[in-house]
C-alpha cells in the first residue's frame, strides 16, 4: 500500500502569491523506517522535540548552515526511501478563497496519486492535514479495497 501525506503552505490568500499544496508518497512498508531515520536525524542535529519540522523558519539556536544541512538530510532520506513528491501550485488570484484553493489542491493531488496507484497496481491511503472543509467530504470515496478502508475510516472516527 502507498501512503500520501499532504500539507499546504501560503494558505492566507494574497494577490499575486501562490497557494502550494503538496504531498509525499511512500510505500507503507517503509514508512516506519523512514520516520525512524527522520527522528535519528533530528537527534543528531539536536532539533528540539517540540519543533515542527518545516522548511522555514528553522528552529531557534540552529545556524543557517546547520539548517541547510538539516533540510539536505531530509531530502537525502526522502530519496533513499524512494518517496515521490506531488505538488500543486495555484495562484491565489484564480481561487475565490483559501478553502477553494485547498479543494483544488486536494483534488489535483488525489487525481495524480490515483494515477500512480493504477500504474503500480496497489491500493493507497491519503492523509490530509487540517481537514476542515465540509464540501470536500462528499468528494472522498473508496476505490478498490473498500471494505478494509471503510473499516479503517470508521475505526479512526470512533
Amino acid at each position: 500500500m502507498k501512503l500520501l501525506y499532504c500539507d499546504e503552505t501560503n494558505f492566507e490568500k494574497s494577490s499575486g502569491d501562490f497557494f502550494v499544496y503538496g504531498g509525499i508518497s511512500i510505500d507503507g512498508n517503509s514508512a516506519e523506517d523512514f520516520s525512524n531515520e527522520i527522528e535519528a536525524l533530528r537527534t543528531r542535529m539536536k532539533i528540539p522535540r517540540d519543533y515542527v519540522l518545516k522548511f522555514n523558519p528553522g528552529p531557534a539556536g540552529l545556524s543557517h548552515e546547520e539548517f541547510i544541512a538539516l533540510k539536505k538530510g531530509v531530502i537525502e532520506l526522502t530519496a533513499k526511501f524512494q518517496a515521490k513528491l506531488l505538488v500543486n501550485l495555484l495562484s491565489h488570484d484564480i481561487a475565490s478563497s483559501s478553502q477553494e484553493a485547498r479543494r483544488f489542491g486536494v483534488n489535483t493531488l488525489c487525481f495524480h496519486f490515483d494515477c500512480l496507484l493504477n500504474r503500480v497496481k496497489t491500493p493507497g491511503l491519503v492523509l490530509i492535514d487540517r481537514f476542515e472543509d465540509k464540501k470536500i467530504v462528499g468528494c472522498c470515496r473508496f476505490r478498490g479495497h473498500q471494505s478494509k478502508l471503510l473499516k479503517l475510516s470508521q475505526s479512526l472516527s470512533d
